[in-house]
This record gives C-alpha cells, sequence and structure tokens, in this order.
C-alpha cells in the first residue's frame, strides 16, 4: 500500500549465483515493480548487473583518490559534481590501463591497487 492506501504490486526475483558474492551469498533478490508483460526477469538481472559497475566505479574512485560526491541541494550542482567524477574515472582507467600495459594485471592489482 502506498500514502494514499492504493495497492501496489511488485516482483521478486531470486537469482542464483555461480560465484559467490564477496560476503558469501550465493543468492541475490531483486524486488521490482516492472511488469512481467513488459520486462523479462533475465532483462532485470542484466540491468542490475550493470548498476553494479556503475556501484563500482564510484568505489574505486573514492578508494583510489580519496574522492567522494556528496549529494547536493542543487540539481545543477549534482550534476555538475557526478560529471567530475566521471572524468576522475576516465582518468584513473587510463592510468590503470597504462600501469597494466607496463607491469601486468597481477602486479598492479596485487602490490599497487591493493596497498592503498
Amino acid at each position: 500500500m502506498d500514502d494514499q492506501d492504493k495497492a501496489r504490486k511488485y516482483r521478486r526475483i531470486r537469482l542464483s549465483l555461480i560465484t559467490e558474492t564477496r560476503n558469501g551469498e550465493k543468492e541475490i533478490v531483486i524486488l521490482t515493480n516492472l511488469p512481467k508483460i513488459t520486462v523479462s526477469a533475465k532483462r532485470i538481472a542484466e540491468i542490475y548487473r550493470k548498476r553494479w559497475s556503475i556501484e563500482i566505479m564510484f568505489q574505486e574512485l573514492e578508494a583510489h583518490l580519496h574522492l567522494e560526491v556528496n549529494t547536493l541541494g542543487y540539481p545543477k550542482a549534482a550534476l555538475f559534481s557526478f560529471c567530475e567524477a566521471l572524468v576522475a574515472y576516465n582518468v584513473l582507467a587510463v592510468v590503470k590501463a597504462a600501469l597494466r600495459v607496463q607491469h601486468g594485471e597481477e602486479t598492479i592489482e596485487k602490490d599497487i591497487w591493493r596497498g592503498i
């Protein structure tokens, strides 16, 4: 029920994972209001997976560059900060790629990024 006492319909989609999450979970449950007729469970899972690539991007920005995009009260300021974060991530991706080419993937992941 919503604020106006109108009934809402939701779908629960359960995903069995091949590889456990870092917390050891073997299943993920997604709750959505998208109707079955419009969007399949498989498509919802694909969209959810792409969302995590964005979440990981911000996690890397915060962890490696000690940046955090704080919520701003003005939409234009928030959009500007978001764009700055995207540019910063692109710079970070280029630096990581250059280091991988020069030193190899394993060395970079093990010795450089884990140590920060």
